[in-house]
């Protein structure tokens, strides 16, 4: 049987008039798990939710495709060569109100909350 098409919850946003205007899983992926940096030339400040989150979970599973248990792991090798997780915002409205106001800021919200002070860059 194919695989069935889910249609996109959430929305990866950037501040408004950031350049960048797309990003690819494998960018997304590579910048939250901090082995990129930069995107079009521009500093990349990326944001998480709380751990308990269903859109944290959502994004761990369908963009960078690991496992709460496999995400820890990293995270621990990480640490011992200096290198953190992404920060974490109480909520859906901090992370969008954060991205809004933050050069380079990236973030994951519902869909349903995008509005004009941010750009959607990907939709998972």
């Amino acid at each position: 049987m194919a695989g069935i098409l889910q249609a996109a919850e959430y929305a990866v946003i950037v501040k408004a008039d950031s350049p960048v205007n797309k990003i690819s899983q494998n960018e997304l992926r590579n910048l939250y798990l901090r082995r990129q940096n930069f995107i079009e030339n521009q500093k990349v400040i990326p944001i998480n939710t709380l751990a308990n989150n269903e859109g944290r979970l959502e994004f761990e599973q369908r963009v960078l495709i690991m496992q709460r248990n496999k995400l820890n792991k990293y995270w621990i090798k990480q640490h011992f060569k200096g290198i953190t997780p992404p920060s974490t915002v109480a909520s859906y409205k901090a992370a969008l109100l954060f991205v809004s106001n933050v050069e380079g800021a990236i973030a994951y919200i519902p869909l349903s909350m995008v509005n004009q002070t941010v750009k959607v860059i990907y939709e998972y």
